[in-house]
């Protein structure tokens, strides 16, 4: 269906212009058939077959993809080939802009495997709505033409920063709730979770031994993956209440999917992230609320 279309019909659908920097590996076989599919704290897609590109190394490749629904603020992406002639392909980088708001998230690639399969990626917004002007496709395509470098910094130099999602705030302002933590309001203590890797004796963050490819788990051998309440394992981030409130400050752990009262945090390493109910489903299986909360 075209966007004419969609317009005239009064659908709404959210646009998101996407772009993906392979890394110059020296060969130019083809990559054959690329999906996509987006996490956001809203919503996902499901899986979506990109328009035909070459993939050269050391070049951009973009398109626009159209959903129903605005996604909320993205968490994390996957990313598959299909009858791929390439030994390895290497995604060194994917954007993502909300064509609506100008929201922007960019992940690290990684080197998919010669099955096709490929890690999950994680998002980090790196930039807030901003005013886009109302016009044609050209005025979208400007969105991104602001000179701001593609996603290469190493995130452990950089201190802990996480940013509420102000679609969450515009959300809670429609239905009235509170811009208090739900634990203030219920009078109920939050207990924030914490999910982390252990290896060789060590504490490391859980994307240093856990990699999920086209759904599988690949587990680092002789590695663990570990969940605690207690604020003296881990990176800390655990605990009653935790870290929970000081790196989202008045965001109610229910949009990630997770009890309101019980959020679960990961560690990079330098800083948390949230980690929501579809990472958890991918890691423990549907029934993860009872393998991290125990009900």
């Amino acid at each position: 269906m075209t966007w004419g279309c969609i317009q005239r019909m009064g659908l709404h659908m959210t646009r998101y212009r996407w772009m993906i920097h392979t890394a110059d590996e020296g060969t130019d076989e083809a990559v054959g058939d690329v999906y996509l599919s987006l996490h956001g704290i809203k919503a996902s897609t499901k899986e979506l077959k990109l328009p035909k590109r070459d993939f050269v190394g050391d070049t951009v490749e973009s398109g626009i993809i159209e959903v129903r629904s605005d996604l909320g603020d993205l968490q994390t992406c996957s990313l598959r080939t299909q009858d791929s002639e390439r030994s390895t392909w290497t995604p060194d980088w994917i954007r993502v802009i909300n064509l609506s708001d100008g929201r922007r998230w960019s992940a690290q690639g990684a080197a998919c495997d010669a099955d096709g399969s490929c890690p999950l990626l994680q998002f980090k917004r790196t930039r807030d709505p901003v005013e886009l002007p109302r016009s044609t496709v050209g005025s979208d395509q400007r969105a991104d033409e602001d000179g701001d470098q593609a996603p290469g910094e190493n995130p452990k130099q950089k201190p802990i920063e996480i940013r509420a999602a102000e679609d969450t705030r515009s959300e809670k302002a429609r239905c009235g709730s509170s811009d208090e933590p739900a634990s203030k309001d219920t009078g109920s203590a939050v207990r924030t979770y914490e999910i982390f890797g252990k290896h060789k004796g060590r504490v490391v963050p859980l994307a240093e031994i856990l990699q999920i490819r086209a759904g599988t788990k690949q587990l680092t051998p002789g590695a663990q993956v570990l969940l605690t309440d207690q604020e003296s394992q881990g990176f800390g981030l655990a605990g009653e209440p935790g870290l929970w409130e000081d790196l989202y400050p008045g965001v109610d752990p229910g949009v990630y999917g997770l009890d309101s009262d019980k959020p679960v945090l990961a560690s990079d390493g330098s800083r948390g992230w949230a980690v929501d109910a579809h990472y958890l489903a991918m890691v423990f299986g549907a029934n993860w609320r009872r393998v991290v909360y125990g009900n």
